[in-house]
C-alpha cells in the first residue's frame, strides 16, 4: 500500500503544477488522472489477493484475509 501514498502525492503534485501552470494545465489534469487510475489499480488487486484465499491469512492484509478494516 505504499504505492498508493507514492501515487496519490504524484496526482496532487501534478494537479498543483496544472494550478500553477493554466496554459498546460491539461497536461497536469491529465497526468493526474493517470496517476489516479493507478491508485484505484494497486487498490483494486490488494483487495483481490486478500479476498483471494479468504480462509487463509495472507501477509500484506489487515487481520484475517479478507476482514474489513473501517
Amino acid at each position: 500500500m505504499e504505492n498508493v501514498r507514492r501515487y496519490r502525492s504524484m496526482a496532487s503534485m501534478c494537479r498543483l503544477q496544472a494550478s500553477l501552470n493554466p496554459a498546460e494545465g491539461w497536461h497536469w489534469l491529465a497526468r493526474a488522472d493517470r496517476w489516479e487510475s493507478l491508485v484505484e489499480a494497486e487498490i483494486k488487486a490488494h483487495y483481490q489477493e486478500c479476498n483471494s484465499s479468504r480462509n487463509a491469512r495472507v501477509e500484506n492484509c489487515p487481520g484475517d484475509a479478507g476482514e474489513l478494516v473501517g
